[in-house]
């Protein structure tokens, strides 16, 4: 007999993009406090550590977090130091060395509730997952949209989307499913987010790469386009 999986069904589902500013990655970032930490002293450091590289002040989505949402880095300093960060891994010279996308992705949420969170190299480019999600027919069996590894499982049936722990790192979240056109809405609004960002990150990239601009934004963020295999 097939086991039965209770799913929790989202009914507020909402999708937000978000970049991972880890301090680490920075010059002139702080040494790291020591385990174990007291509360807030995380956040505290963070928010110190993100100064001393030249931040203009940035919230976390939640305390303790690194993650960043899109529409809180507006600051031209604050795309300044990012894009000069990506671009130290880059050789402008090689028109096909362009920047990986960013870290982070989209932390999925119902409601005010957390579901779902970028895990280990999730990027802004896994919207071209959520998005196949949300269009197909079928899936492949082992589709899985990536939030890092290995991935969030998802299959579609009647146009509900079930989704399921992928691996060890994703064993804190638990099965759910989501109508497909509400989750849709979702993507297509966490995009306009992202081509906002985009755009930011281009008017500022265009004073320090000039005519290259263009090709790193699009590594930064993924291509705006709405073909998957195009990529974002």
């Amino acid at each position: 007999m097939k086991e039965q999986v209770c799913r929790r069904v989202l009914s507020s589902p909402r999708l937000v993009p978000v970049v991972e500013v880890a301090p680490y990655r920075f010059p002139g970032h702080l040494p790291t406090p020591e385990y174990p930490y007291s509360d807030g002293a995380w956040e505290e450091y963070w928010k110190a550590s993100l100064k001393a590289s030249g931040f203009s002040p940035l919230e976390p989505l939640f305390p303790g977090s690194f993650f960043v949402r899109t529409t809180e880095l507006t600051c031209g300093d604050c795309l300044d130091i990012i894009i000069a960060r990506e671009l130290e891994d880059v050789e402008l010279d090689d028109d096909d060395d362009l920047p990986l996308s960013l870290d982070g992705g989209y932390v999925l949420y119902d409601s005010d509730e957390i579901v779902a969170l970028p895990q280990c190299c999730g990027r802004l480019k896994d919207l071209a997952d959520w998005r196949e999600a949300c269009e197909a027919k079928e899936l492949i069996p082992g589709f899985w949209i990536g939030i890092g590894h290995p991935g969030l499982g998802v299959q579609v049936n009647e146009k509900i989307l079930s989704f399921r722990s992928d691996g060890p790192e994703e064993i804190h979240i638990e099965p759910f499913e989501c109508s497909q056109a509400v989750l849709g809405e979702q993507v297509q609004l966490a995009q306009k987010e992202v081509e906002a960002f985009y755009q930011r990150l281009l008017v500022r990239a265009q004073n320090m790469v000039g005519s290259s601009a263009k090709d790193i934004c699009d590594g930064l963020v993924g291509k705006l386009c709405r073909v998957h295999e195009d990529g974002w």
